[in-house]
């Protein structure tokens, strides 16, 4: 059997990933000029050791991250011909592994030596977990899979940043004693005997009256024959809307008499694609702040804007916050807001909206406000949305987070049953999260450019939920290739326990776990890393993270602003 032109026998994720792109460049519901579709993206090469699948996962998360890299590079291209006329034709390539890498950067990334799960690490990190949502393991694991009152049917409750509402309505306290706090399985056993009092349908009617995060853990079929799923279905990977039409295109910011060199390579003073577009980042977490990341990489002013009254993974921040001011502001706060339409009437260029759908709306700030607000400024204004469930349909305004996208979506079941349980298993990583950031990435891009050549200001929108029906278009691996994967990743698997009960931590250490095992240096030497000195972060400060993916032939990427919390700047652009 030929899966993409590839025989089963000699699968070779390089060969799927070049098919994967080719289907993008052709995706009509996609917004994408011709020009990107039939010249700039034939400049995109595709390189790598390929072979067999690396990720002990069922889907083919590594082609499709690899795909979205090439449009991310094909639309740069496009744009780089726009803003420098005077560099050719110019070229871009993207190595798979190191696109692979992406997708789990935050577990390969470290702060003075301390990754993710060294508890050493914590000390040097800002403070933002200030509901003990990820230190906490009681209110950690708030966020997982449970069994319900119907035999074989799950829930997945998700305290979000703050436990207490879901665990209060699951006749739970919002904190256990601490002297000594029960195990991780004994509190699993604790959750999951409330859980299993309800049937699925009753806790999501729960969740929703609180206005928590929380999903029917549905299999494929199910979840796309619901409201939300056909809604979703019909959605575009990448949405897109002209907001007017008033505006004239927009010309690039005049280039810099000095190109601010990278400290990544201080010697390449080639130019950067985006320096001068001012970007505001209004997002937490992972996926939101990804988009950010992409577009400081490509030289873009990016300044993130977040509460200080919200609470945030602290850790990620040490990835995500690369290339980026930081600045707190409560846009409920008078003050504060006349300090953030400073900000917008300042010349900003793109706005990233990573909240609840409707939240910015709520406070004035959605992008047909923002659309109206610079009707006759002379250039209109790109609005990237990201979400969870979409756009449309009944659960297109609930919160969500990566886990609930994997189960809703049916990628956490078809996972444990391509494992050969009669249960959901989440796929490891946040690779949902990283590879709807790229999407979003890829989204901010095109809306620039549509600025820049049709004029007017534009929404786009990309979702969790989304992205994965996207990855399980392709399907599963051939049954061989799974079959060998899965045999390869066995031994952590069992050492693990992978089952419903295991949440995004416990399956992500197994796949680490058995991926340095397997692939060593593959992806965890140094050869797709870089280490840069942060601020803010303590001394030394020295943060080891993931270099820019893309790499073009006549501009330079990499980012002139070193990573540092939220919070740490004053609200000015610079």
């Amino acid at each position: 059997m030929a899966v993409n032109g590839v025989n089963d026998s000699s699968y070779d994720t390089i060969a799927s990933a070049k098919s994967r792109y080719r289907e993008l460049l052709q995706d009509k519901s996609i917004s994408l000029p011709d020009d990107i579709r039939e010249s700039f993206g034939l400049r995109v090469k595709i390189t790598g050791l390929g072979g067999e699948p690396t990720i002990p996962s069922p889907w083919r998360e590594a082609e499709s991250i690899t795909a979205l890299k090439g449009l991310e590079a094909s639309i740069a291209l496009a744009l780089g011909r726009k803003r420098y006329p005077e560099l050719g034709e110019q070229t871009a390539e993207i190595d798979s592994d190191h696109a692979t890498a992406f997708l789990f950067m935050s577990y390969l990334s470290t702060i003075d030596g301390f990754g993710k799960w060294d508890k050493r690490s914590v000390s040097k990190l800002k403070p933002t977990d200030i509901h003990q949502a990820q230190s906490n393991l009681y209110r950690r694991l708030s966020a997982n899979m449970y069994e319900t009152s119907v035999p074989g049917q799950y829930y997945h409750t998700h305290g979000s940043l703050e436990a207490t509402p879901i665990l209060n309505a699951l006749s739970l306290p919002g904190f256990l004693p601490n002297d000594p706090l029960p195990s991780y399985e004994e509190i699993c056993d604790i959750i999951q005997a409330q859980t299993r009092k309800f049937t699925p349908q009753e806790l999501d009617a729960k969740t929703d009256s609180l206005r928590q995060s929380g999903c029917i853990v549905y299999k494929q079929a199910n979840f796309l024959k619901s409201p939300q799923g056909q809604a979703l279905s019909a959605e575009s990977l990448i949405t897109c809307t002209k907001l007017e039409s008033s505006n004239p295109p927009a010309p690039f910011p005049p280039p810099p008499a000095h190109h601010t060199p990278s400290p990544i390579n201080p010697s390449d003073t080639r130019p950067q694609l985006l320096s001068g577009i001012r970007v505001l980042d209004l997002t937490r977490v992972i996926a939101g702040p990804c988009i950010g990341r992409t577009l400081a990489e490509y030289g873009a002013s990016v300044l993130k804007v977040t509460s200080p009254k919200l609470p945030d993974v602290p850790y990620y921040q040490v990835d995500l916050n690369f290339g980026k001011h930081t600045t707190d502001l409560d846009l409920r706060d008078p003050a504060d807001r006349a300090k953030f339409e400073r900000l917008l009437d300042d010349g900003v260029d793109l706005i990233i909206d990573g909240y609840r759908t409707g939240g910015l709306e709520r406070l004035g700030y959605g992008p047909h406000d923002v659309a109206k607000r610079f009707q006759q400024r002379g250039k209109g204004v790109v609005f990237v949305r990201e979400n969870c469930f979409g756009f449309s349909g009944p659960m297109r305004e609930r919160s969500g987070w990566q886990p609930i996208a994997d189960a809703v979506s049916g990628l956490a079941w078809g996972h444990g049953e391509a494992m050969g349980l009669a249960q959901p298993v989440l796929p490891p990583f946040p690779m949902s999260d990283y590879g709807t950031g790229e999407l979003g990435a890829c989204a901010a891009l095109l809306g620039l450019y549509k600025r820049a050549t049709e004029g007017g200001s534009w929404e786009l929108g990309v979702s969790l939920t989304k992205y994965n029906l996207w990855v399980m278009e392709m399907g599963m691996y051939p049954a061989p290739v799974w079959e060998k994967v899965l045999a390869d990743h066995r031994p952590e698997i069992e050492e693990f326990k992978l089952g419903h009960l295991a949440n995004f931590d416990v399956v992500s250490k197994a796949a680490i776990k058995s991926m340095r095992r397997l692939h060593g240096e593959r992806f965890f030497g140094d050869q797709f890393m870089c280490e840069l000195k942060g601020v803010g972060f303590g001394e030394p400060g020295i943060i080891k993270t993931c270099r820019p993916v893309v790499r073009t032939s006549g501009m330079r990427n990499g980012w002139v602003v070193m990573t540092r919390p939220n919070g740490f700047d004053e609200p000015v652009w610079w």
